[in-house]
């Protein structure tokens, strides 16, 4: 008996004892979609202005820092050997389509910094776009928080139950305790 034969159980027992909201991504495109169309129909008259343009571009980066950093602590989980040990990685998958799963080295790949370098000169050529991207900032970091606050209660979770099996208790009185965590 191995802690990632319990993975499903501590997942729901993680994800049960965190405050914290995960979004999705049709909700964080809608987010960009309406925020664009809007910040269009709201500064249309600047187009031109340099400082306009430059929004655009200081929006975007805004998001793309902020992202980064919260991002960067999540990652720094998935490197941590008894992520994959315990079987979370089949639970906790990255929903961004240009980067890898799980890879902390990935997370700069060179499809991601031209897919951002393209973004950054699209936002100053048409600042509400960067204006839509930075409407997700708070979205990406609640998600980012979120998801860190749960990989690390699933690690502990699994260090309990690894501890659990080492005693020897049966796969009944695991499940029992997992149970406890996650219908409080």
């Amino acid at each position: 008996m191995e802690v990632k034969d319990f993975s499903y159980e501590i997942s729901l027992a993680a994800e049960k004892n965190i405050n914290g909201k995960i979004f999705s991504t049709r909700a964080i495109f809608l987010a960009v979609g309406v925020t664009t169309g809007i910040s269009s129909l709201l500064t249309n008259n600047f187009y031109g202005n340099p400082i306009y343009h430059a929004s655009g571009l200081i929006f975007h980066l805004i998001n793309r820092i902020s992202d980064y950093y919260t991002s960067r602590k999540v990652f720094e989980l998935f490197e941590d050997s008894r992520f994959k040990e315990y079987g979370f990685d089949k639970y906790f998958i990255e929903i961004n389509p240009t980067l890898a799963e799980h890879s902390k080295k990935e997370f700069l790949n060179i499809k991601q910094k031209v897919l951002q370098t393209l973004f950054g000169i699209v936002s100053i050529i048409l600042p509400p776009v960067g204006h839509g991207v930075a409407s997700t900032t708070l979205l990406l970091y609640e998600n980012n928080r979120t998801a860190y606050k749960i990989i690390k209660k699933e690690l502990d979770i699994g260090d309990n139950v690894k501890k659990k099996v080492e005693e020897g208790l049966s796969e009944e009185q695991i499940k029992t305790y997992l149970e406890d965590l996650y219908t409080k």
